[in-house]
């Protein structure tokens, strides 16, 4: 299913970065994202603030910081998972991103959590980083890494999420949701489920301020009835961003 590869493959390439760099324990958890997204009201905005939010070449991402996180749920194996929590703050031309990979039963975590940091200034080219295989040291970086986090979190949602669910006319602002809603079903050509997509999207001063998006995989009979879950996976994604007021210091560096 188009649809949910395009998803699915996002996640992936998300997931393995930040497996790849360790395990952080730095940014925000899913619970203190989770309350700053339902407790914002957000704003109706027009078609043109809703365009224009999406261009990461704008003033409001001069300095920001987005706190996101990821939960896979695989429900099949025990409702067993993973969480997955990224801090990526962007200031004076100095980026800062630790990422929180954790093992997760249920709702409760598992193992242990490692951590794992870049810094990169891009006046000057100088990228640094910590985590297990520096020994926890902060040290210069043999090449940059692509900013997986801010191409994947705004450009990806930009250029490939929204259009594929749908433009702001296909968006409806929902009291109870306290946001822009877009919810899309699609039925698998050749397995008997429906791939669900619920995307909430919130604006605070005529700024993108949060998303929430799920997917879930529901079974459904020869009436095209949902029976009920499919024991398969199912992703949540919170997004919170925060303008202005952040700053980025460069670590201290082991020789």
């Amino acid at each position: 299913m188009k649809k949910r590869a395009v998803i699915s493959t996002a996640a992936s390439i998300m997931l393995a970065g930040a497996m790849c760099f360790g395990f952080a324990a730095c940014g925000e958890g899913e619970t203190d994202v989770r309350k700053k997204i339902d407790a914002l009201r957000g704003e109706e905005v027009t078609e043109e603030v809703w365009n224009a939010v999406w261009n990461k070449e704008s003033d409001a991402y001069r300095n920001y910081k987005i706190d996101f996180v990821q939960t896979t749920i695989e429900r099949e194996h025990d409702d067993s998972g993973y969480t997955t929590a990224i801090q990526y703050i962007h200031a004076d031309n100095k980026d800062y991103t630790s990422f929180d990979y954790v093992p997760i039963i249920g709702n409760s975590p598992v193992g242990n959590v490692v951590s794992s940091y870049h810094y990169y200034d891009s006046a000057i080219g100088e990228y640094l980083e910590k985590s297990e295989e520096t020994g926890n040291e902060w040290v210069v970086g043999t090449e940059v890494v692509e900013d997986m986090l801010a191409f994947y979190l705004i450009d990806y949602f930009a250029s490939t999420v929204i259009p594929d669910l749908g433009g702001y006319s296909d968006f409806t602002y929902s009291t109870e949701e306290k946001g822009y809603i877009l919810a899309k079903e699609e039925k698998n050509e050749y397995e008997d489920y429906i791939f669900e997509q619920k995307l909430i999207v919130k604006f605070a001063e005529g700024k993108l301020k949060a998303i929430k998006y799920y997917q879930t995989e529901f079974v459904y009979n020869e009436e095209d009835e949902i029976i009920g879950e499919k024991e398969d996976i199912a992703n949540e994604w919170l997004l919170y961003f925060t303008y202005g007021g952040q700053s980025v210091t460069r670590p201290e560096v082991s020789e």
